[in-house]
């Protein structure tokens, strides 16, 4: 590249509108985050050895200030625009253009290095600087550079302030020299090309005021492609090796090596809580993707050849850009992460939705809805094929079908029905009917190749169902006696003329014998009151049990384990679809 005057950044429209120019103070805040902890001493070595320069010197006119201070206020020595003048700091594209147009702002590369301490101005009792170093965001990918030269920095005392040199030979010097000017071109171009591209990474965009997102979408839409490559005085091989750098650079250092990609895929607001190396390895990549996403649309205009992609299963130079490579199920599948569930418990009612996640949670059993989430099924005859097909249908990748299988593209959530035995429910042959008829509501859901013998087998263990008890018991007759449903009923039945508890012991024994439906005793008390006031009991029962070893003759005991044991049989990442008869194991 050859050396460009910063201050043509500013006659491209929407340049520093995303991320704005870096005070001193402001560049070695977000240093420190990417691990360089420098002082402005130190910051001030960097300039002197041209190992850093910023990119803008914004001038203060100090006749201007000296009017202002004269003319004074109210007989005030201290003038308030005086002070203002003095202390009022570029921080926005307005402030640079406004400082560009009164040919306050300088480009510190083409200049002779000025100390900071000749900079120092006094008006009467308070002092002042004559100029303002300004970085741009981009120029943090020189962290790792800036801490591997760090050590070869030597601090000495001249008038009262630290000055830095470079204790290395005169190759060296020159070499770490031109290292530094090509960072500072990267960091150029990479301020250029943002405005373009800020949204496909950020999914956000900041601009002064609504009516110009007008200007901004058509200038975006019709901006002359090759003109950032003129301005640059670059071509696109440029553009492509300057990235593969930053991205070299970036695996180089970064500490989490292939879970990068799954930062990539993060709302980039929380990638500011990234620190050290890896927020470093972020930024690197961030400024390469700005290049690259314009190198794409140089691609697409056959204005640039294709992206080198190393042959499988090797992994290139650019595999972990910013940009995300495949679907986010895919991707977190790969590293045994997904926001569903292990096991999806569908329970009949509120009395099971209720004392279930109890149960799990006295056993030390997993409770966490992206474990095993239990679901109000809403009773026995409520079709639950929305369910299934949504939440239990395998997500597949098409692109193995060839090699005689297909990998999930997320882990596989299971279906584990919990009913009592009635309706469509009563008996045995009723349940696998309709255990069949889910199976085949995720077999739809599959491509039509993939609709064979073969894996409606593998699809079957997705879905289970059972019952509390082998006889078909409902959930409340299951686990509590008569006089304990009658008693807690009692304690919640407010009316002033009600049963005596005897009179509904006769009740709810008959209920019992006749599979009758427990709402027709209880009134005005709803299923949720009566779960709460029974769970004492149930607790109670099951601690005994597990002192004596029984647990396993409780009904829900006996499913919570038997959900734990389906919710973790199956890995949450590496799992395939055979697409022919596998060979049985010899015992």
């Amino acid at each position: 590249m050859t050396p460009m005057d910063t201050r043509v950044l500013l006659s491209e429209p929407f340049t520093f509108t995303q991320q704005r120019p870096l005070q001193a103070s402001g560049f070695l805040s977000e240093a420190r985050n990417c691990g360089l902890r420098s002082s402005e001493q130190e910051l001030e070595a960097f300039h002197r050895t041209r190992l850093l320069v910023p990119f803008y010197r914004f001038v203060r006119d100090g006749r201007e200030i000296a009017a202002a201070h004269r003319r004074g206020k109210n007989g005030r020595r201290r003038d308030d625009d005086a002070y203002r003048l003095a202390h009022w700091r570029p921080s926005s594209r307005a402030d640079l253009l406004a400082a560009d147009e009164a040919d306050q702002l300088r480009d510190p590369a083409a200049e002779p290095f000025i100390a900071r301490r000749r900079l120092k101005r006094r008006v009467d009792e308070w002092s002042y600087e004559s100029s303002v170093y300004l970085y741009s965001h981009h120029q943090l990918s020189a962290v790792p550079f800036l801490r591997r030269v760090s050590p070869l920095l030597k601090l000495r005392r001249a008038h009262g302030d630290l000055v830095g040199s470079l204790d290395v030979d005169r190759a060296t010097a020159i070499s770490l020299r031109e290292q530094a000017k090509a960072l500072r071109e990267t960091a150029i171009a990479a301020t250029l090309l943002e405005p373009a591209y800020y949204s496909r990474i950020f999914h956000r965009i900041s601009l002064p005021r609504d009516e110009d997102f007008v200007a901004y979408d058509r200038w975006r839409r019709t901006r002359p492609l090759l003109r950032p490559l003129r301005t640059l005085q670059v071509d696109a091989v440029w553009i492509k090796k300057t990235a593969e750098a930053l991205h070299s650079e970036a695996s180089r250092i970064d500490p989490l090596g292939d879970w990068a990609e799954v930062i990539a895929a993060a709302e980039p607001e929380k990638w500011k809580t990234l620190r050290g190396d890896a927020r470093a390895a972020l930024e690197l990549r961030v400024s390469a993707e700005f290049l690259l996403l314009y190198y794409d649309q140089l691609h697409r205009a056959r204005r640039a050849a294709a992206l080198p992609k190393p042959p499988a299963p090797f992994r290139g130079t650019l595999d972990d850009r910013i940009k995300r490579r495949r679907p986010l199920n895919d991707l977190l599948t790969d590293f045994g992460l997904s926001p569903h569930p292990h096991l999806v418990v569908a329970v009949e009612g509120e009395t099971e939705l209720t004392l279930f996640p109890r149960v799990m949670r006295q056993l030390d059993a997993p409770s966490d809805d992206d474990f095993i989430a239990v679901e109000d099924a809403g009773g026995v005859d409520r079709d639950l094929s929305p369910l299934v097909a949504y939440a239990i249908a395998p997500r597949l990748r098409r692109d193995e079908s060839d090699r005689g299988y297909v990998r999930l593209e997320r882990p596989p959530t299971r279906l584990f029905v919990v009913f009592d035995a009635e309706g469509k429910f009563a008996t045995p042959a009723m349940r696998r009917k309709r255990r069949e008829q889910w199976v085949e509501r995720v077999m739809q859901t599959l491509p039509r190749e993939l609709r064979t013998p073969v894996v409606a087998d593998q699809i079957k263990p997705l879905v289970n169902v059972a019952t509390w008890t082998r006889t078909g018991t409902s959930f409340e007759f299951a686990h509590f006696t008569d006089r304990e449903i009658a008693t807690a009923a009692a304690a919640l039945d407010q009316r002033k003329e009600q049963p005596t508890v005897d009179k509904r012991v006769e009740l709810v024994a008959k209920l019992r014998r006749e599979r009758g439906n427990l709402d027709k005793m209880l009134g005005p008390i709803s299923k949720v009151a009566l779960a709460d006031r029974l769970w004492p009991v149930l607790e109670t029962k099951i601690e005994t049990a597990l002192e004596r070893g029984t647990e396993r003759r409780v009904p829900v005991v006996r499913m919570v384990h038997q959900a734990y044991a389906l919710a973790i049989e199956f890995p949450r990442r590496n799992l395939v679809i055979a697409l022919q008869p596998q060979p049985q194991r010899r015992r």
